[in-house]
């Protein structure tokens, strides 16, 4: 009997997401035919057992899922005004969509929302690798979070840090996860990051207070 895989997304039919048939992706996840093969190349490789080792170190097994993919986005029509976020997890040959609205929010509450949705979406410790456009989110959680927190949660200036909520949020549930963050252009083509644009302009629209005009993140 094989041992469940250390990552996985909610059950089919939990409330703002749903499950849909993977593309095709460069990304190489472990079957368990591939998993073995990988096993056999760590132990004729030194190399790739210290890679191992620095895996169990976050409790992930050899031969099963490891690495999550993941894009967010945030858009709001009017800033204030209503919002919404949308995240696409990728993991083991399978995706799942995630998506929600709130009626008066900002963009980069959207943006830090889409983020801490899709990592609570995670059962289990795994290594992340996030893609947004938002700067905000990115340079946050890269760099001004720890300064923020050494500051009792006040910035440079003294002033409030805005969001706290959410970045509390995300500081938590990072904790328990393997987290890169990367920036990618927003409007640059880039398949997955118009994908989850297209969740948060629908997911405004499902509020009915749309005004056709959704920007994104401002930085």
């Amino acid at each position: 009997r094989q041992p469940e895989p250390v990552c996985a997304f909610p059950s089919r039919g939990s409330v703002g997401g749903r499950d849909v048939a993977a593309k095709p992706h460069g990304w190489v996840h472990a079957s368990p035919a591939r998993g073995e093969r990988a096993n056999r190349r760590t132990r004729s490789d030194p190399k790739r057992g210290k890679n191992r080792r620095n895996r169990s170190a976050w409790g992930l097994e050899s031969g099963f899922v490891r690495e999550v993919e993941i894009y967010t986005d945030g858009a709001c029509s009017g800033n204030p005004g209503p919002g919404g976020w949308g995240a696409l997890l990728r993991s083991g040959g399978h995706e799942r969509e995630l998506s929600g609205a709130e009626p008066d929010t900002t963009n980069n509450r959207m943006e830090l929302t889409a983020a801490l949705r899709a990592l609570e979406a995670l059962k289990h410790p795994c290594r992340v690798v996030l893609h947004t456009d938002s700067k905000y989110l990115q340079q946050g959680m890269n760099g001004w979070l720890g300064k923020w927190k050494r500051n009792g949660w006040r910035t440079a200036s003294k002033k409030p840090v805005r969001n706290e909520d959410l970045w509390r949020g995300l500081d938590q549930v990072c904790a328990r996860h393997q987290v890169e963050w990367r920036w990618v252009q927003a409007h640059a083509g880039i398949e997955d990051n118009e994908r989850v644009d297209q969740l948060a302009r629908a997911a405004i629209d499902s509020l009915g207070g749309g005004n056709g005009r959704a920007t994104r993140c401002a930085t």
